[in-house]
């Protein structure tokens, strides 16, 4: 690799850690590491570039202004790499779909459709995921996903199904306010 950079990588690996935890210790639990292999690895990386990316006390680190800047582009490396390895992982096992939806849009739109769509495409095994809250969907393992929004969301691509509109209701028996609802 140019630069030397395969040489660098499993340092690179324990600096990213170190840098999303703020902590060597919590970087070796995940990488299942001893908390000096981190301190090590770290040093090393460090001596190879030139530039000090954590300043270490006796009891914490932080990250410098160098190591703020490579461990933001080191998180969004790996987390890209991570999402391509899930994709890889999932082209491997197209043996079923996972879609995401709301309780809400399960519950009204897709439960009773259900029965229709498995006489319609019985080698599909559909596994719906209810969830009201955002996901990432690569990291879930959810091949598609419905969800309320506009469009905009990072990593995936987006079709418009259904324009909404949302209407305030009140019961007779709720006395108007005289002003905005």
């Amino acid at each position: 690799m140019k630069d030397g950079l395969s040489h660098s990588l499993p340092h690179l690996l324990a600096f990213e850690a170190a840098a999303r935890h703020g902590s060597f210790t919590r970087a070796a639990e995940e990488l299942g590491v001893s908390q000096p292999a981190i301190s090590q690895s770290v040093r090393k990386l460090e001596d190879r570039i030139g530039v000090a990316l954590f300043t270490r006390n006796r009891k914490s680190i932080a990250l410098t202004e160098a190591g703020r800047i490579l461990g933001e582009d080191a998180e969004r490396a790996f987390g890209r790499l991570g999402n391509t390895l899930r994709q890889l992982r999932q082209m491997g096992r197209p043996d079923h779909v996972t879609l995401s939806v709301s309780s809400a849009f399960a519950h009204y739109w897709m439960v009773p459709r259900l029965q229709s769509f498995h006489a319609a495409h019985p080698g599909i095994d559909l596994r719906m995921q209810q969830t009201d809250k955002d996901i990432d969907p690569g990291q879930e393992g959810v091949s598609l996903a419905v969800w309320r929004g506009q469009g905009d969301w990072k990593g995936c691509r987006s079709h418009l199904i259904a324009a909404e509109q949302v209407w305030p209701v009140a019961s007779p028996g709720v006395p108007p306010s005289g002003g905005p609802v």
